[in-house]
Parts: C-alpha cells; sequence; structure tokens
C-alpha cells in the first residue's frame, strides 16, 4: 500500500539576535534472504540495530546490485544517531561510484555537505559555550505552531524570489517558497524504509546569518530519520537576502514545523 506524504508547513520566526514499511519495499533478487533483503525488512520494523548489522553484512558479501544503496542507508542511519565520521565515509562511496543513473548521489552529496556544516556549527557552540534551543520530547508533542515565539525585525530574510515588499508580504513569500520546496524535494519514502507509519512532526530551527545564509541548523522529532530528511530538504534552500534592524544584517532565527502524514 502506497505511504504518501502530507506537508503541513509553518514558519514561525522567532526573537532576532543582532549579535549574530508494514509494507516493505525490497528490491527483487534472486535470494530473498540476501542480507540485503534481511536490511530493508529489519529497517521497515525499526530494528535499526539489526539492519545496520545486516547491512554491514551485505557490503562485505559485495551484494553488487545494491551497493550504492546500501553505502546510502548506512550513511543515513549513522548521520541520524550522531556518528559523523563514518556517515561521511559511506556518503564518500555513494559518490565515488561509476554508475550511469544514481538515485542516490545527489542526496547522498547534500547529506555530506550537511554532515560537514554540522560538524563546524557544533565545534563553534563549544567554543563559545552556547546551548542548543532545541525541543525535548515533551515540548514537541505539546507545542503547536501557533505557540512559536515571534517577534518581526524590520526586515526579515526573504528569498530574491521575493520582492522586496512590506514583511507581511516577505513572510507570505518566504512560506510558499518553502512549502513549495519540502513538497519537490522531500523523500516521502523515508517513513516506510524506517518503520514510521504514524503521523510525526518534526521542528527544524535554524539562523539566516548576515550573509542571507543558512546555519545552526537542527531538528527535533520522535524521528529521528525525519528528523534528519527534513533537515537535508530545508538546508538546501537558496540563499536569502538578510535581514535588517537599524539599517545593519542581523542573523534571524526560524523555526519550521513539518508534518509527516502517512495516508493509507
Amino acid at each position: 500500500m502506497k505511504k504518501t506524504l502530507l506537508l503541513l508547513i509553518m514558519t514561525g520566526l522567532l526573537m532576532c539576535s543582532c549579535n549574530s514499511k508494514k509494507s516493505v519495499s525490497t528490491a527483487s533478487g534472486t535470494n530473498d534472504n540476501s542480507y540485503y533483503n534481511q536490511a530493508k525488512t529489519f529497517l521497515a520494523a525499526a530494528q535499526y540495530n539489526r539492519g545496520i548489522d545486516a547491512i554491514d553484512r551485505a557490503i562485505e558479501a559485495n551484494e553488487k546490485e545494491h551497493l550504492e544503496e546500501l553505502f546510502f542507508l548506512k550513511g543515513f542511519i549513522l548521520h541520524a544517531y550522531g556518528e559523523t565520521t563514518d556517515a561521511r565515509s559511506a556518503y564518500q562511496e555513494v559518490l565515488d561510484m561509476k554508475n550511469v543513473y544514481s538515485p542516490y548521489k545527489k542526496q547522498a552529496k547534500q547529506l555530506l555537505e550537511l554532515n560537514i556544516e554540522e560538524e563546524k556549527w557544533r565545534k563553534k557552540r563549544m567554543e563559545t559555550k552556547e546551548e542548543d534551543k532545541t525541543f525535548t520530547e515533551e515540548q514537541i508533542q505539546e507545542v503547536s505552531p501557533e505557540d512559536l515565539p515571534f517577534k518581526p525585525v524590520e526586515k526579515l530574510p526573504r528569498f530574491t524570489s521575493c520582492p522586496e515588499s512590506s514583511n507581511i508580504e516577505v513572510k507570505n513569500c518566504f512560506n510558499e517558497v518553502i512549502k513549495n520546496h519540502l513538497v519537490r524535494n522531500y523523500n516521502t519514502d523515508i517513513g516506510n524504509m524506517f518503520g514510521v507509519y504514524n503521523k510525526v512532526r518534526t521542528y527544524v530551527t535554524f539562523k539566516v546569518d548576515v550573509d542571507g545564509k543558512i546555519i545552526d541548523m537542527s531538528g527535533r522529532s520522535k524521528s529521528r530519520f525525519l528528523s534528519l530528511e527534513a533537515k537535508r530538504v530545508l538546508f538546501t534552500l537558496p540563499e536569502m537576502v538578510p535581514g535588517e534592524q537599524d539599517g545593519k544584517n542581523v542573523v534571524v532565527p526560524f523555526t519550521i514545523p513539518v508534518t509527516f502524514a502517512p495516508i493509507q
């Protein structure tokens, strides 16, 4: 039964800082008991430790037909669990493969770039002793988009495709760009792939810096895999014209709620 994705998107502008499957999608093969098929079955049943073990065994067995997908899945899982160094190695394996057609290379490249930036942001926070301003699981269950803090700046950040106008019009255009970007780029198979069959909301927080670039991105969700996928997509948003306060470019934080809702 096909899973589809309902993305309910709303942007909430936070305080401005001026200092700153049980349907399993298995590929056809001659051996239903291959490590690859075992891995897919375990992952779809949310047995992630057994899934990553089966992935490693499939890679060791050199199941060539599935190697690219196996390395991608390995990188994605390790990345979601914070094993950033090993995740980068797995993503690089995908990028180094010579397949003429690849459904994984583009996403692996995006995730690798996100992974590298996350390491930079983490080191910077450690150096400045800045706390991660993220939601706890209890807060995720209670908060609604209407509850998100909102304090406008004189000029909101805007995408270059949005005309310079009032903050209300800029925000409407901003929301529309993000909604369309999510719909076009979100991998709707992620939930089914990792055994997520219920509605899950992810909160992605990030800042638009004084150069219009996205920095300090983090995500909170009951599914670490949906969190990573939401971050991947939002990380690929185009650069923006930065926000302004008192005639100066300022850092502006955002929170984007993204709801994954599988429909039978």
